[in-house]
């Protein structure tokens, strides 16, 4: 297997993946074929997972998306939807 430095065009379109990763519930890679798109993604999860397993990487929901009855602190009756 040959291994080669990411380019800078490469590790541009990770870090803006892991930007709308932060930003978005969720997405699609799409793009021509031979475009690295699952290199891209197998890399980013891979240097995720290091980050986390080293304790560096802070994972939580942003405050923003909190709201006054906070779903998971609470359980929602589905008859009525109320609390």
């Amino acid at each position: 297997m040959i291994t080669r430095p990411p380019t800078s065009v490469f590790l541009e379109k990770t870090f803006q993946l892991y930007e709308m990763i932060l930003v978005r519930h969720g997405l699609m890679i799409v793009g021509y074929s031979y475009g690295a798109k699952t290199s891209m993604w197998k890399m980013l999860a891979a240097a995720l997972g290091d980050l986390n397993a080293q304790g560096l990487l802070e994972v939580g929901r942003s405050p923003g998306t909190s709201t006054a009855h906070d779903p998971f602190s609470e359980s929602i009756c589905f008859q009525t939807r109320s609390l």
